[in-house]
């Protein structure tokens, strides 16, 4: 991670965190938006992308973490948590989304989305861009617990917990 994310910030500072997966995304959505409640100039408004390992982990122990965490410190803006992936398959099927959800991907930099927290599954990798997207999550818990913070609009100012 760090030799990839060396070429592209330059400067990256990365450090590990070893605690349970619930502090560590309580602890993301905390800092973001303490530090990174952003409105840009074209009114667009700040996000925390975060990518989970599967459709099941996403819905069944992110969400629940990300939704427990609004009730506390940002009740009655559940509407911010926006939900997208593709290829669900027959063991998923619960979990499927409305075809919307596409439309409203592809729109997240506009300043009408009101989405602050994008949790998502093989999508939104390489290729995407959405300048609007300041943090980045990474919940693996038996691979990687990293939180990418990026300030925004400035070069070499990159910092990871």
């Amino acid at each position: 991670l760090n030799t990839g994310i060396g070429k592209f910030l330059k400067k990256p500072d990365i450090r590990r965190v070893d605690v349970k997966e619930n502090v560590f995304i309580e602890q993301a959505l905390t800092d973001f938006f303490k530090d990174y409640d952003i409105e840009y100039e074209n009114k667009t408004k700040s996000k925390i992308a975060f990518y989970c390992p599967s459709i099941r982990k996403l819905n069944e122990e992110i969400l629940p973490i990300v939704q427990n965490w609004y009730q506390k410190n940002r009740k009655g803006k559940e509407d911010e948590i926006f939900r997208y992936y593709s290829g669900v398959t027959k063991k998923d099927k619960e979990y499927a989304l409305p075809k919307e959800n596409l439309s409203i991907f592809h729109n997240l930099d506009k300043p009408y989305s009101k989405k602050r927290v994008i949790l998502l599954v093989a999508v939104g990798k390489e290729g995407w861009d959405c300048k609007s997207l300041p943090a980045v999550v990474l919940p693996r818990q038996k691979t990687a617990k990293n939180f990418v913070l990026q300030k925004p609009f400035r070069k070499n100012t990159y910092r990871m917990i």
